[in-house]
């Protein structure tokens, strides 16, 4: 049973989010000591609730400008808020371990298209998350802005400031914005 733990799995999980590590050793434990079934129910016993990252997919939870402001609200609630063209607009109120991987591996597949992804009043909570994962280190920090408005406003700046078609290099803002 032991060449079923994958160690450095396990100590990234213990670096990143000490519960995710319990709930899953829990798990583990539970599998190794009783039949699967009881591990399994131990893990959803153990596990707090928390809400994954929210998808576009999920009711269309796409933020959007109110009018005339630097409100952006989510637009299946507010009619009269509008996309911001080039710039998709999602709500994140947590992040777990699974939530930091999946960003991770966002970050470099848009990165292969000239995207960039941009942070808005993320919560302490997913900072030390994002920092201890070191996906915080990949978005890099001036990407990282205390409000949606601001977010979306350096967006807009970095878009209409480049030509279309001009090559840059890595170390400068990228065409798209996410």
């Amino acid at each position: 049973m032991l060449g079923l733990i994958d160690y450095q799995g396990a100590i990234h999980l213990w670096r990143v989010d000490k519960v995710d590590f319990c709930v899953c050793m829990g798990a583990y434990l539970g599998v190794v000591s009783a039949a699967s079934r009881s591990g399994s129910s131990w893990r959803d016993h153990l596990h707090p609730p928390r809400a994954p990252v929210s998808s576009p997919g999920r009711g269309r939870r796409c933020l959007g400008n109110i009018p005339n402001s630097m409100i952006y609200r989510r637009m299946d609630q507010y009619t009269t808020a509008q996309t911001v063209p080039g710039v998709l607009v999602l709500p994140v109120g947590s992040i777990d371990t699974s939530g930091t991987s999946m960003l991770d591996e966002l970050k470099k597949t848009l990165e292969r298209r000239g995207i960039q992804i941009v942070l808005a009043n993320p919560g302490s909570e997913i900072m030390k998350k994002l920092a201890s994962s070191k996906v915080l280190e990949l978005i890099g920090h001036e990407w990282i802005f205390p409000t949606v408005g601001e977010a979306v406003a350096s967006c807009n700046y970095v878009l209409h400031s480049h030509k279309p078609g001009a090559v840059m290099d890595s170390a400068a803002p990228h065409e798209n914005m996410v």
